[in-house]
Formats: C-alpha cells, sequence, structure tokens
C-alpha cells in the first residue's frame, strides 16, 4: 500500500521532476529486468573484452535501456496528462519518445558501423523492409498524430465522432499509435491514430462550448396531401377562431387567412414566425421552415434551425417541445400527418374485412 501511496503522490505532483521520478518509479520492475539482462551482457563484454562483436552488443543493450526507460516513463505520465487534458504536455511527451526511438535506430547503426557498402547493409535493409510493412499501421499513425496536432485539429475532452466505425463519444487520450474514445453508451473505442487523418470525422466540440451559433435542428413532417385545400369562409372562422382559443394570434398575420388562400401557406409562415419569436432558437447562421419535394406518402414539411441549449439533454428537451408544438398546431389549419395504414385502419374503414367493426381496446 505505501508503494502504491507513493506512486500516485508522485505522479499527481505539479513538479515535471517528480512525475518523472514517479513515473520510473512505477515501472521499477521493468527497470529490474533491463538492468539484469544489462549487467549480465557488461560483465560478458569485460570478460571477453578482446572479441569486439559482444563489445557491439553491449553497447546495444546500454541504448536498448535508455530507449526503455524513455518508453516506460512515457506510458506512465501519458494517461496523467490525458486525465489532466494537458495537451501539450502528452505532444511532448510522443516527441521525447519518437526522438528516443530515432536516436536508438541512429545507434544501431553507429555501433555496428553499417554503410552502403558493407556485406550488413542488404540485410539491415531487408529488416526495414520487413518492420516497414508489418508496422506500417504504426507509421501511418505516428504522421496522422503530428498532422492533427500541429493543425490543432483535436484535443483531449473533446467530442467526435468517425460515422464510419460508429465511434460518438469523447477523446479520452491520443498518442502516436492510439486513440482512445469513451463512447457515451459508457463503451470505450481504441483504433490507430491515422483513422482520423484518413477518414472523416466530426469535431462537435466547440459547438458544444457554445462557441456557435448553437445545435442544429433538422427534422421533417410529412403531411397528407389529402388534407390541403384552399380555405373557404367557414375554414377562414374555423382557423381564426382556434388561433384565437390558443393565443397564437401573434405569429400569423391574420389578414392572410382569407378564402382562396392555401392552408399549408398560411401554416408554414406560421410556424416560421413562431419559431423567429423562439427565446431557444437562435436566428443565426439560418432559420429555415420549407417545403420539400412531394413523396409517394405526401409533402415532407422540413424545420431547419438552431438551438441555443447545446448539451445532448437540453438540446433534446427543447427540440421535442417544437415537434409537440408542430404536431400540435397542425390541427388549427386543418392538416395531418400522413401515416401509412395499419391494421387497424384496415379493419375499420368502410369496407369491413371482418364482421364486427375494430376498437382501440382489447376485449377481456
Amino acid at each position: 500500500m505505501k508503494i502504491k501511496n507513493i506512486r500516485r503522490k508522485t505522479l499527481s505532483s505539479r513538479n515535471t521532476c517528480t512525475q518523472l521520478f514517479g513515473s520510473v518509479f512505477c515501472c521499477w520492475k521493468q527497470l529490474v529486468g533491463w538492468a539484469v539482462i544489462g549487467i549480465t551482457v557488461i560483465a560478458m563484454c569485460l570478460w571477453l573484452c578482446h572479441d569486439a562483436f559482444w563489445m557491439k552488443i553491449g553497447e546495444l543493450v546500454c541504448l536498448s535501456s535508455l530507449l526503455a526507460i524513455i518508453y516506460w516513463a512515457v506510458k506512465a505520465l501519458t494517461p496523467v496528462y490525458c486525465l489532466r487534458k494537458e495537451d501539450h504536455k502528452v505532444t511532448w511527451a510522443q516527441i521525447i519518445l519518437l526522438a528516443a526511438i530515432g536516436i536508438w535506430l541512429i545507434g544501431v547503426v553507429l555501433i555496428f558501423h553499417i554503410n552502403k557498402d558493407d556485406k550488413d547493409f542488404l540485410a539491415f535493409s531487408m529488416i526495414g523492409v520487413i518492420l516497414s510493412y508489418v508496422f506500417q499501421d504504426a507509421l501511418k499513425s505516428v504522421v496522422a498524430f503530428f498532422y492533427l496536432r500541429t493543425n490543432g485539429l483535436v484535443h483531449i475532452g473533446d467530442w467526435i465522432e468517425v460515422k464510419s466505425h460508429g465511434i460518438d463519444g469523447m477523446l479520452k487520450s491520443i498518442t502516436l499509435t492510439t486513440v482512445v474514445i469513451e463512447n457515451w453508451d459508457t463503451t470505450t473505442s481504441s483504433f490507430p491514430t491515422y483513422i482520423l487523418k484518413e477518414g472523416h470525422f466530426q469535431n462537435y466540440q466547440r459547438m458544444a462550448d457554445g462557441k456557435t451559433h448553437g445545435r442544429r435542428m433538422m427534422t421533417s413532417f410529412i403531411i397528407d396531401t389529402e388534407w390541403i385545400h384552399a380555405l373557404n369562409e367557414e375554414d377562414v372562422m374555423r382557423a381564426k377562431k382556434r388561433l384565437e382559443d390558443a393565443g397564437q394570434t401573434d405569429f400569423v398575420d391574420m389578414d392572410e387567412i382569407k378564402v382562396g388562400a392555401l392552408n399549408m401557406e398560411i401554416y408554414r409562415k406560421y410556424l416560421y414566425h413562431w419559431l423567429m419569436r423562439h427565446p431557444k432558437v437562435t436566428h443565426e447562421p439560418r432559420l429555415i421552415v420549407r417545403w420539400l419535394e412531394q413523396t409517394n406518402e405526401g409533402m415532407p414539411l422540413q424545420l431547419y434551425a438552431f438551438i441555443t441549449e447545446t448539451s445532448l439533454a437540453s438540446f433534446e428537451w427543447q427540440q421535442s417541445q417544437i415537434v409537440e408544438h408542430t404536431i400540435k398546431s397542425l390541427e388549427w389549419f386543418d392538416l395531418q400527418l400522413y401515416q401509412s395504414p395499419s391494421g387497424y385502419d384496415a379493419s375499420n374503414n368502410n369496407i369491413y374485412l371482418t364482421q364486427k367493426e375494430a376498437t382501440r381496446r382489447k376485449e377481456k
């Protein structure tokens, strides 16, 4: 328990040196293993110091031990930086790790004196080609990591969506090779970093932070065309009375409700002005109430607006209220939504398919 407490205190410290000590302390088992191997090889090298090959092996082990220390330190510190959303530290930690790998590769070349005129150069080249093929996803991810971080496209804690892979959630961590997303259904998705560069992803964080005009609402209602008609005197009187009873006369020019006017036109204008004065709907960047191309089912009416409440719960609440008001107000203009005929409709029409008229209540 004391060891765990020391790890937590050192890693949670704000001091960089203390954090480095804690990261090294967290991987003490791995470091002990590397130390045992290193001491053994160095001892053999000293014993066989006349053999240049063993001296090269000793130098390689020392260089690899340094790389291992850096790797485990970065691996321990990255989750801490991601938890604190310290993007710049995550980036620098990955740069240091990448630099360490580069130094290790240069060290191998220098230790074994590999050049293009040696026989070992061909073998070293073949190994490089094979490794490049095996780790091609990792190499592409390294390039994608710096592309994303340089252009500031993603940050720790951003809400992103990758539709092609069914991923939608908060970015928990991003490294040279891996991205971890905590989905809204509380599951976790891990995938190579290059997917964010090669595929299409959407970053909703600016919208969620309220730095845009709002969150888009785009919904359509299919209106039964049989209910679309020009108003007669009775329709005009009925529509005006319904609007007055509902207290909605401020959202429509009552003079436009006249004989010969289409009820669909009056209804569209009413919804537009109602949304214009809605306290949670912004006029920017656009507010549109329009009819779409007619389909076999009916005439689609689309509401395209931006709601100022951007959090999921608040947005869905406001959107639901708008949808409910839209459906409720259809009756005021003698309009009706289209719905495909159900079994109840088929059994309760003018031509009865059963001897007894259908009811909505089940008989006991």
